[in-house]
């Protein structure tokens, strides 16, 4: 699965001019499509719009559906970043 960080990483080493960024950008959706993580909804070639289902359906939750966040999430190791 692609992990949002390989794709920031990317971006900042080969997305130096505006024909880098379109494709290192285009390379990051094509992983995240392949993953199953996002649906290109528009079938257009170009202003394509993606949906990232399961997301959706978390965001679009009615508060008092959603999980306690502390059951999620282990706030000792939350705010520890990898080292760069």
């Amino acid at each position: 699965m692609v992990l949002m960080q390989d794709c920031h990483e990317q971006l900042l080493e080969h997305g130096r001019t505006t024909e880098g960024v379109y494709q290192t950008a285009n390379n990051a959706v094509e992983r995240l499509e392949a993953d199953g993580v996002v649906t290109e909804m528009t079938r257009n070639k170009q202003n394509r719009v993606f949906r990232a289902e399961e997301i959706m359906e978390i965001v679009e939750r009615p508060v008092r559906e959603l999980p306690d966040p502390g059951a999620l999430v282990d706030v000792e190791q939350a705010w520890n970043l990898p080292e760069r």
